[in-house]
């Protein structure tokens, strides 16, 4: 009877991941896919800013974290563990000047409310968020888009969570100012 790894911890996962039985080990890589794709999605997706780069880069980054599993006898924070993979390849896919810039009137959003004041101002905020430099806007998304916890954006970033906590503020800030003009124009026009 195979065993169900849903209750699991991330740590109890990687043991399991490193097991001889390959369907053992399947099960284990699938939980972990389960719990952190999206996520690990959304970071690419943020950071790249292109939808086809993203699909490419996310596929890399779990061939990589089953391929680093052998290489590492214990892992405490997985999430923090695929993000460090992610950042790498993202950083390595814009150094490498292949990372097309979609104009934002062709990206897609969907959001709950249809009202066309919250789409502008969505418009606004992912556009304001490209613009924010690379530091500022990495420690957000993964705050703000993925809900991580600073210490685990600090594992990832290989950074103090005092870092990560300065970064987060001042992108906040920058964010606003950026922001404000745009926001200040559509509360004039209603």
């Amino acid at each position: 009877m195979l065993e169900k790894f849903a209750h699991k911890t991330d740590e109890e996962l990687f043991v399991y991941l490193k097991s001889k039985d390959r369907t053992v080990s399947r099960q284990a890589f699938d939980e972990i896919y389960s719990r952190y794709a999206n996520k690990i999605y959304t970071y690419c997706r943020k950071v790249l800013n292109s939808s086809n780069m993203s699909e490419d880069i996310f596929q890399d980054i779990f061939i990589k974290f089953y391929e680093s599993v052998q290489k590492i006898d214990e892992m405490s924070n997985v999430q923090g563990y695929l993000i460090r993979i992610a950042r790498n390849l993202c950083l390595n896919e814009k150094t490498r000047g292949k990372v097309v810039k979609v104009p934002f009137d062709e990206s897609h959003y969907e959001y709950n409310d249809t009202k066309i004041e919250n789409n502008e101002i969505a418009d606004i905020l992912h556009t304001s968020l490209d613009a924010l430099p690379e530091d500022f806007r990495e420690v957000i998304v993964m705050k703000e888009f993925m809900d991580m916890s600073y210490k685990d954006i600090a594992f990832a970033l290989d950074v103090t969570v005092s870092v990560v906590r300065i970064r987060i503020f001042r992108g906040k800030q920058k964010l606003r100012e950026i922001m404000t003009p745009y926001i200040d124009d559509i509360q004039n026009e209603n």
